[in-house]
């Protein structure tokens, strides 16, 4: 019975991670290693060959879990990406020096830095939540995005948000309280600062 519980709540999972995702499901959280959230702790997210191909992870580029169990969005930063060719992953080494493209056909692994979080209600923490293994992870939409980085709803839109070396649909906004305030605003010329 619990079997078919951790079923429903993984496609729950799923679901709402493609929902709220830009181009589908990117990869998975690890099974092979254990996952830990802390201080100073990364999330490994396993990419199988196919979907490295469609999507192209970058170093830099915020991503999305939706853990199974705990019911939260995790948004983190895309901070080391590992390829191997697959005489490395068994140990060969090979004398002469041929090229192969068949043995490049392996799984991405992705260390994910976990920045913060939001429930199903909508309310944002840092990132505090145990995150089960076989989570999907996705590119999340610009409005998930701004509101798990705490982007105002309304409010003067400065710029865009800068994910795995290119500027992403999600706006950055200032609203009425931050500009009571004294702000600084740095741009090069002619990039609107006015």
């Amino acid at each position: 019975m619990e079997t078919d519980k951790l079923k429903k709540l993984m496609d729950e999972a799923e679901e709402e991670a493609k929902r709220n995702s830009v181009d589908g499901i990117v990869g998975r959280v690890t099974r092979f290693e254990n996952v830990r959230v802390g201080e100073s702790h990364y999330v490994l997210v396993d990419v199988a060959f196919e979907d490295y191909l469609r999507t192209q992870v970058r170093r830099g580029e915020y991503l999305a879990i939706r853990s199974i169990i705990p019911r939260v969005t995790m948004v983190g930063v895309v901070e080391a990406i590992t390829r191997s060719d697959m005489l490395a992953s068994l140990k060969i080494r090979e004398v002469n020096n041929y090229s192969d493209p068949s043995t490049l056909m392996t799984p991405t692994t992705i260390q994910l830095t976990p920045i913060t979080e939001m429930d199903d209600k909508g309310r944002v923490r840092p990132a505090v939540s145990p995150i089960d293994p076989q989570s999907p992870v996705f590119r999340p939409r610009p409005e998930l995005l701004e509101k798990a980085l705490g982007i105002p709803e309304k409010g003067i839109v400065v710029g865009k948000v800068y994910s795995g070396g290119e500027v992403i649909e999600a706006n950055v906004r200032l609203d009425e309280f931050t500009l009571t305030h004294h702000v600084l605003l740095i741009g090069t010329t002619g990039s609107g600062k006015t």
